[in-house]
């Protein structure tokens, strides 16, 4: 089994995981989005391998281990770990140590991690993430 993810956030999340046929072709893994109550095994199914998720502009991340990090960053978890997403107000919080945060600026073709991904990484609010997740 790969990757899962838990949202326990109000918020809806975008996730970093397996390629599908939408997926750009030029980028390591595809994005999906994931709604609050919901887990990666219950939409996608337990076959779909999670590799993280995205913290918009205006969001911080708190780490299992570490600082508390502004967004816009993704954020890349061990292969087959389990991770659960909660939230304090604009903090994103998670429940397993993470291998990776990444800024949009840490981006490269072909990947060289854990120096960059070869990830889409915005520089978007939580709003447009909202939005592009409801239409």
């Amino acid at each position: 089994m790969g990757g899962q993810l838990t949202n326990k956030t109000d918020e809806v999340l975008l996730i970093y995981g397996t390629k599908t046929e939408l997926s750009p072709p030029e980028f390591d893994n595809g994005g999906k989005f994931i709604k609050k109550g919901k887990s990666t095994i219950s939409v996608f199914g337990s076959n779909w391998d999670c590799d993280g998720f995205y913290v918009p502009a205006d969001r911080k991340l708190k780490q299992l281990v570490g600082e508390v990090i502004e967004g816009p960053v993704a954020v890349k978890f061990p292969n087959g770990v389990h991770v659960t997403v909660t939230q304090s107000g604009a903090v994103y919080e998670v429940n397993r140590p993470n291998v990776g945060v990444f800024k949009p600026s840490e981006f490269c073709r072909p990947s060289n991690y854990p120096t960059c991904v070869n990830w889409w990484i915005p520089n978007l609010i939580y709003s447009e993430i909202w939005e592009d997740a409801n239409d």
